[in-house]
């Protein structure tokens, strides 16, 4: 840079100085110096308004006002103390009545220490508590439970506490029925927990059947494992479930009772390529037994399965029997039904195990995740016809979950999985379509298992709006 230019620069910084002397220059180093702060914080402190309180005059609305809510304030405060005063004697003197009805143990002057007492709770009652009831007379009272409620504690020791009082028989009640449920719920997730593993046996079974050639005998064990379970775990549910209210435990044999479901609509879908409906699930699931067995459990109980409309079944066949089968099962069952001692007391009983629609509901969509397994399967085994077959119905089953707004958390995590299970068999729907001459057929399986989920982002952005 020439000299003229640094004496020209220079010549306006030293006039910016003399302008504002705040400015400070660094000699030494040649940097520009910093701005002083010390001037702009006095200049902001002036700016602060300050009140004088003798320019506020009495007459004014707002310190009328604020004398109110001081005087409001002030009262309150002062009730707040007499209350805890009050309570602080009330206390005082429950406690010496306590302590005097510890003397009735053992002692021969009960009657004359319970006329003491006696004397001096009414005491309490027309000093202390009418105090109490005037303080808080017009006032909500809620304002100052704090206040009083140490002086209405009530404290009772075990050993004046007599087993023949109301009190200990009634808490000995409660107890026994709190025992009791939390019994019955301990039982009742235990049976679940071996349906639960009976239902996934009968599942791994079923999955056999595709490109099996003893389709007919595995559908026959299958079978004959469904209605045993009918008869053991499910009777004693039934049993546990009697005369109670159903919904308290519901969550107790919930995972069972959706992994039954999943097997037996799997089993239906399998038999005859339909989705079973709740009403024939829940007809399984009612039992007609005795009255005097009803109580408890018995090892000759006549058993049938029935409801009032015309799928009615009895103990050999089930829903997953045809329609013929039922109808002629329902004149047993109607006869059964009407049976009748000699004082025309009916001699049966009907129990049964709720099936709620929720569960009904999530065990659909546990049962869409064995369709893409047996799709996928299907390939593996030379059935290149059938994930077309099962996509039409897991997209059947896809669209009618869509029509809930906001499902509740688990069914939303079912839907979720439903519609992973959806993409991958529709994947291999296209890859069989598309490449299918290209893939030796020994090989589908394994095409399908990579290549399933790298179209999974792509296929769960396009309908994620579907449910967020």
């Amino acid at each position: 840079m020439d000299s003229s230019g640094t004496g020209a620069s220079r010549s306006r910084f030293k006039k910016s100085h003399n302008d504002n002397p705040s400015i400070i220059i660094n000699d030494h180093d040649g940097n520009r110096g910093r701005e002083d702060r010390n001037s702009n914080t006095s200049s902001s402190n002036r700016k602060r308004l300050k009140v004088n309180d003798s320019s506020l005059s009495k007459d004014s609305p707002i310190f009328k006002a604020f004398n109110i809510f001081r005087e409001e304030l002030d009262n309150r405060n002062n009730r707040y103390e007499r209350i805890v005063k009050i309570s602080r004697d009330i206390t005082i003197e429950s406690k010496r009545i306590i302590f005097l009805l510890q003397r009735v143990t053992g002692s021969e002057e009960s009657e004359k220490v319970f006329a003491e007492a006696k004397d001096k709770i009414l005491d309490l009652n027309r000093t202390k508590f009418l105090e109490l009831a005037h303080e808080l007379h017009g006032q909500d009272p809620y304002q100052f439970v704090r206040a009083y409620s140490p002086g209405k504690r009530l404290k009772v020791n075990d050993s004046s506490l007599s087993k023949d009082s109301p009190i200990f028989k009634a808490f000995n009640i409660f107890r026994e029925e709190l025992d009791n449920r939390n019994n019955r719920y301990e039982r009742i997730v235990k049976i679940s927990r071996d349906i639960t593993i009976e239902s996934k046996r009968i599942i791994f079974l079923l999955q056999r059947v595709t490109g099996s050639e003893e389709s007919e005998k595995v559908f026959a064990e299958a079978k004959d494992k469904i209605l045993d379970l009918n008869r053991t775990k499910f009777l004693e549910l039934a049993h546990e479930l009697h005369g109670q209210d159903p919904y308290q435990f519901v969550r107790a044999y919930s995972p069972g009772l959706q992994e039954y479901i999943e097997a037996v609509t799997f089993y239906h879908y399998l038999h005859s390529e339909e989705l079973i409906g709740l009403e024939r699930i829940q007809a399984d699931l009612i039992y007609l037994v005795k009255a005097q067995d009803a109580p408890g459990l018995s090892s000759d109980l006549e058993l049938t399965l029935g409801t009032n409309s015309s799928e009615c079944l009895s103990v050999k066949t089930l829903a997953i029997e045809s329609n013929t089968n039922a109808e002629s099962s329902e004149k047993d069952t109607t006869d059964q039904n009407s049976t009748t001692n000699e004082n025309g007391v009916s001699e049966t009983t009907t129990i049964l195990v709720p099936v709620p629609p929720s569960e009904y509901l999530l065990g659909i969509g546990d049962f869409t995740g064995e369709l893409m397994r047996m799709a996928i399967n299907s390939v593996g085994a030379g059935d290149l016809e059938k994930p077309s077959v099962v996509s039409n119905m897991m997209r059947l089953i896809h669209d009618a979950f869509t029509t809930f707004a906001h499902p509740p958390r688990e069914l939303y995590q079912k839907i979720r999985v439903l519609r992973q299970s959806l993409q991958k068999v529709e994947t291999a729907c296209y890859t069989l379509k598309v490449r299918g001459s290209e893939i030796p057929k020994h090989m589908l399986a394994d095409v399908f298992s990579i290549s399933a989920p790298c179209a999974a982002d792509s296929y769960n952005e396009e309908i994620s709006d579907v449910y967020d």
